[in-house]
Parts: C-alpha cells; structure tokens; sequence
C-alpha cells in the first residue's frame, strides 16, 4: 500500500488511494463476471517493510479486507498467518 506513490510519483508522504481504487475496480469486474468465479487472489505488499522492522499491519489488513468483502459471495483466506 502506497507503493504507486512512493516509487512511482516520488511523493515523500505516499497515501494508499490510488491502490484502493484499483482494488475497488478490481472487485467491481469481479462482481460482474458471468460466470461468476469460485475465488479470486488479490496479492500485494500491505507495508513497506523489511524484516526485524516493526511494523503495525492492522489499518492495512482492515482495509484489504473491506475491499475483498465487497465481492459477492466471497470470503477471506488469509495465508499469511498459517
């Protein structure tokens, strides 16, 4: 999140918008698919992190999750924490 305007635009102060809408658009098709698929991935790096860097994964992890919520009929499988 904020990749695109962090090493793309060289914004100091990246926001996260423009990964949003890319995810809401994402979903929108997905909602329109006939026949509907039976899963979708959304795949991606939710912080700019390294690893032994603490880092605080809870607004990310939130707003991923509201965003695959909006697909229909759909449900969360979350890998990482396996």
């Amino acid at each position: 999140m904020g990749m695109i305007q962090s090493y793309l635009e060289k914004n100091p102060v990246p926001g996260w918008e423009k990964e949003i809408k890319l995810g809401e658009r994402a979903v929108e098709i997905i909602n329109k698919m006939r026949p509907k698929p039976k899963f979708f991935v959304m795949c991606g790096d939710l912080c700019h992190a390294f690893p032994g860097m603490n880092v605080n994964l809870s607004k990310p992890v939130v707003v991923v999750s509201v965003m695959c919520l909006q697909a229909d009929n759909m449900e969360i499988m979350d890998y990482a924490n396996v």
